[in-house]
């Protein structure tokens, strides 16, 4: 029950804020976390259930992390270590209880509902990966997102913390198969901002490839080594220009594009109209030295002829 000393408390920390979305927020954490008790710590079959699977922070300690993070991940998966408790954490804690009120507003500010909160999901093509979610969310006709709340302090560096939580973004989107991400950030007690990712595919097979290295550390008890950090693709806001007209290679390559471009343009139109020209049911057109071949996916390919 959303008493008046609830509310109260929360206009303190956030002011300005409407008093309805105040009291649905509040409804909200209530209902994942009763008042009576937070769940801060996960019970023992839910520990050991992570032992067997890489999952979303995981992901993140194997592509920013130190050697000895990597290391001390290694030793819990092993059950050589325990987990550390979160819940001596303050900002850990605090991003627990925190989530419902992140989604509701989330929802409020964007009128996209956030599914399947709270959700475990496992990977089919590897079965050492799971997530939990925060959420899945339509962004547009036949456009999903996968949904992950965060709350940082006032002072953080927003893009910073972006590029943090890249690998968790891209782990959890290889799971759910969506190829894009939302990440939706509490920032202090008095801004919110939400950023739309579209996930890198070359990022994510690095990471894909780390995850299966290190599974592999995992099963055969084999320390691993050698991890250095990976970056996660800079965002559009971080981008720079660079002016190439000092660069002897850059004026190279520069006029060879632009003496061939009206050849490229011929090149191009005259492999259209070539594969065009095929009717549905030829699976190969042949002729002056060229030919043209129908794959099984139905893509039309040319190639020179042998000789």
């Amino acid at each position: 029950m959303v008493t008046p000393e609830m509310i109260a408390a929360a206009q303190n920390y956030l002011p300005g804020m409407p008093v309805k979305h105040i009291t649905a927020a509040i409804t909200a954490v209530l209902a994942v976390a009763p008042e009576d008790e937070l769940k801060l710590r996960l019970d023992d079959d839910e520990l050991q259930a992570r032992r067997r699977y890489i999952g979303g922070s995981d992901a993140n300690i194997l592509m920013n992390g130190s050697p000895d993070e990597i290391h001390q991940l290694w030793m819990v998966k092993t059950e050589q270590a325990d987990y550390q408790d979160l819940t001596t954490v303050l900002p850990v804690c605090i991003g627990i209880v925190t989530e419902a009120l992140n989604r509701h507003w989330y929802q409020a500010h964007t009128g996209h509902p956030v599914v399947r909160a709270n959700t475990v999901v496992f990977d089919s093509t590897y079965t050492f990966m799971r997530a939990t979610l925060d959420g899945e969310v339509a962004i547009a006709d036949d456009k999903w997102a996968t949904w992950e709340a965060k709350h940082v302090n006032e002072w953080s560096d927003v893009d910073a913390t972006v590029q943090k939580y890249m690998p968790q973004l891209h782990h959890n989107s290889w799971i759910t198969g969506h190829k894009h991400a939302i990440l939706s950030m509490l920032i202090g007690t008095t801004k919110w901002r939400w950023f739309e990712i579209e996930i890198d595919d070359f990022y994510q097979m690095q990471l894909i490839d780390r995850e299966r290295e290190f599974w592999n550390c995992i099963e055969s008890m084999t320390v691993p080594a050698g991890y250095a950090p990976l970056e996660p693709p800079v965002p559009s806001s971080k981008m720079r220009e660079v002016n190439m007209q000092g660069d002897n290679f850059w004026a190279v390559m520069a006029e060879q594009y632009l003496s061939n471009k009206d050849e490229a343009k011929l090149y191009d139109l005259a492999s259209k109209a070539l594969k065009d020209k095929m009717a549905a049911d030829v699976g190969r057109a042949y002729g002056h030295g060229i030919q043209v071949k129908r794959g099984v996916d139905n893509r039309r390919r040319i190639s020179l002829m042998k000789e």
